[in-house]
């Protein structure tokens, strides 16, 4: 099964990401990439709220996009911190809960889940970098954390174009999307604690508080 995952993800790495990744100068770097993402919050939230939606759609694909490129940046130039580990996650979920929060009338069961799942994850995952104490293992999502990835922009796409084109056909798909994001990050989440507990398991003394 993980095998079927990998293949178009990994194709799509090294046809689009990778290439991306190894043209950027050197003083782009993970980490302030994600900074740039942080820092794209702020127009994100203004167009959000003055009900701009292409302006915040258009902010929205530009931080995907740095998401996408610094963990591919960190994996090819061997740059990986603990802080980019922490930073990383924190920076996606504050991204995500703006959108969650703006569009949570489209469909208010199933985004207040993925709000939940996504804060728990943030915790899990937080716990997870400081049990491991190993930052490079933790900074590439699991296979089940980039699907995540993939179905959550999707989804945050079709609840866009239920303001832009809210006649359209395609919102219809809305809810499987949502439920596909959904069973993704309950798998993601699956797969941080075996790790957790994998990490206690080994060194309990240091782990312990």
């Amino acid at each position: 099964m993980d095998r079927v995952l990998t293949r178009p993800l990994e194709g799509l790495r090294t046809a689009l990401v990778a290439p991306l990744a190894r043209r950027l100068p050197q003083w782009v770097t993970p980490n302030r990439l994600t900074v740039l993402r942080l820092t794209l919050t702020v127009p994100l939230a203004f167009f959000l709220l003055q009900q701009a939606w292409w302006p915040a759609l258009i902010v929205y694909l530009v931080a995907v996009l740095t998401d996408a490129v610094d963990g591919e940046l960190a994996r090819v130039r061997n740059d990986t911190s603990l802080l980019g580990a922490r930073l990383d996650p924190s920076v996606d979920k504050v991204l995500h809960l703006v959108l969650y929060v703006t569009f949570l009338p489209a469909s208010p069961i199933l985004l207040t889940l993925l709000i939940v799942l996504d804060v728990l994850l943030f915790l899990v995952g937080l716990l997870t970098v400081v049990a491991r104490k190993q930052p490079a293992s933790i900074a590439g999502a699991s296979i089940y954390g980039k699907w995540k990835f993939l179905v959550q922009t999707l989804s945050i796409v079709l609840l866009f174009s239920t303001r832009l084109a809210p006649h359209a056909t395609i919102s219809v798909a809305l809810p499987s999307v949502l439920v596909l994001a959904i069973v993704f990050a309950v798998l993601s989440m699956v797969g941080y604690l075996q790790q957790l507990f994998g990490a206690w398991n080994r060194h309990p003394a240091e782990t312990a508080p």
